[in-house]
């Protein structure tokens, strides 16, 4: 489904942010507003830059006595947590080497400005030191308290930065907890609800349910809030109560797609696949543009973890007819055969259809050193360039000593199959992700104990199915094959 928690980092990160702010209710404390940072320079990597440095600066202030300082995405979340300050910046130039931005500090109330300044630096990483600097004299280089998240932030790890930057956030979020339970400041669903998705993250699934509990009584019309509700009951051990604050949603949404959707997502999660089909084929049926007829996939994924490969195949193939033209649909096609075992069918579909996405599918899972080679020459842009310098790591001879730290070395270690070194890196990933990204994590998890002994602790791991990604995934038809054969082993 579209608006489930923890699919977006970048929101993950803001919404902490955010919830550094509600805490600290003595007028005597500055509230500092770091808008999301615009692009003046036309940089491709600005998207990310323009959130990285107010995070970074954000991340450095959280142990200022006297101000405040949070991430905002927008001028109304910045007014949501009732600032002092707004600070805006402009970037500039975002070369590495000579990046430039500009700086504008108002004050929130009467709007004018009272600074203007620039800060330069030769990275990501120099910008936001030298903002928090700014900020508040005191404040701690990144560069110096914490190395590999800065090796991360220069090699653009969007996703393991902003991950870090959020649990360096945590205790502030902790604070922010305590003093609307003590009510130091008034609740609202709206703060109570990010109390609840910063206990998500640390899988304090009783608070969580706690604080949505709480937000739903101060906002019971709120559909997407039932939505959420929903994942954090399901992780409670709940699907009942899960399930009935799907129907709360549905009420108040009866034409969407979105809600069957999330209730099959809810199933899917449950174990009831019947069930979860079911919910699937009802999102496609009432909106079958909704994720771009993904739904259907999802059905099919649920009928053939019943244990109906052929029944599967059926509902498939009104997926692949649903998204006919679609120049992936070779690449969906092969997936679902890998997935399902028909590895030569899979193959010979990739090798037809050719292209750096194609080829870099083909290198992660037969780890031939040519098949990447292939995908790296023939990329065309950023995106397949990753994708086939990820499957060049996987299609090594020999264990890649290169690898960035995080996700990037877990994901390549464990589809390697060095399994004993990837175990302790992939258990490191979970324990920072959320509950429901971890699903997959857990899958490779529960594999390379698997294979190096250790299946009795595996057993654990798969409770949850995987919920299927939205759209497409070099990685994910590996989880998905390695979760059908672990069931089919008794883990």
């Amino acid at each position: 489904m579209s608006s489930r928690p923890g699919v977006s980092l970048l929101i993950v990160l803001a919404v902490l942010s955010a919830a550094c702010g509600g805490n600290r209710s003595s007028r005597s404390v500055e509230r500092i507003a770091l808008l999301h940072v615009e692009d003046l320079s036309s940089s491709p990597q600005a998207a990310w830059i323009g959130v990285a440095i107010p995070a970074i600066a954000a991340a450095e202030l959280v142990s200022a006595a006297d101000r405040f300082a949070y991430l905002a995405m927008s001028t109304n979340d910045a007014w949501l947590n009732r600032p002092t300050r707004l600070v805006r910046g402009y970037l500039l130039s975002g070369a590495q080497g000579s990046m430039r931005m500009r700086v504008v500090e108002q004050d929130a109330h009467s709007g004018s400005e009272v600074a203007r300044y620039e800060v330069a630096g030769r990275s990501t990483v120099e910008l936001g030191d030298g903002l928090a600097r700014h900020l508040w004299s005191h404040a701690q280089p990144l560069e110096k308290t914490d190395a590999s998240l800065k090796q991360e932030i220069d090699a653009g790890n969007a996703e393991i930065v902003l991950q870090a930057l959020s649990t360096k956030l945590m205790p502030a979020v902790q604070l922010d907890q305590a003093a609307l339970a003590a009510g130091q400041r008034p609740a609202d669903s709206r703060m109570a609800a990010l109390a609840g998705r910063s206990a998500m993250i640390r899988r304090d699934f009783k608070q969580a349910g706690a604080w949505f509990e709480k937000a739903l009584k101060l906002d019971p019309e709120n559909g997407p809030l039932h939505n959420e509700a929903a994942y954090v009951e399901i992780f409670t051990g709940s699907p009942d109560a899960a399930l009935k604050n799907i129907a709360l949603y549905e009420r108040m949404d009866p034409q969407g797609g979105n809600p069957p959707d999330s209730r099959g997502e809810i199933l899917l999660l449950a174990n009831r696949f019947g069930e979860a089909e079911e919910a699937f084929q009802m999102a496609y049926s009432r909106d079958p543009r909704f994720l771009g007829s993904v739904t259907l996939r999802k059905a099919a994924i649920a009928h053939r973890a019943s244990g109906d490969l052929l029944g599967a195949d059926d509902v498939f193939k009104r997926f692949m007819d649903a998204i006919a033209g679609n120049p992936m649909a070779d690449l969906y096609q092969a997936q679902w055969d890998y997935e399902s075992g028909r590895d030569t069918k899979a193959y010979e579909r990739l090798q037809k259809m050719g292209g750096s996405i194609a080829m870099s599918q083909l290198a992660v899972w037969r780890r031939d050193p040519a098949d990447a080679a292939a995908a790296m020459k023939s990329a065309g842009n950023d995106v397949e360039r990753n994708q086939a310098r990820l499957a060049m790591w996987v299609a090594q001879p020999q264990t890649p000593t290169d690898l960035p730290p995080g996700e990037v070395k877990a994901l390549v270690l464990a589809l390697r199959g060095d399994h004993a070194l990837a175990i302790p890196e992939v258990k490191s990933v979970i324990a920072r992700t959320t509950p429901i990204e971890a699903t997959e994590w857990q899958v490779l998890l529960a594999w390379a104990m698997v294979q190096t002994g250790q299946g009795a602790q595996a057993k654990g791991l798969m409770t949850y199915h995987p919920i299927p990604n939205q759209g497409l995934s070099l990685t994910e038809s590996v989880v998905l094959r390695r979760y059908l054969a672990l069931k089919k082993m008794g883990i």
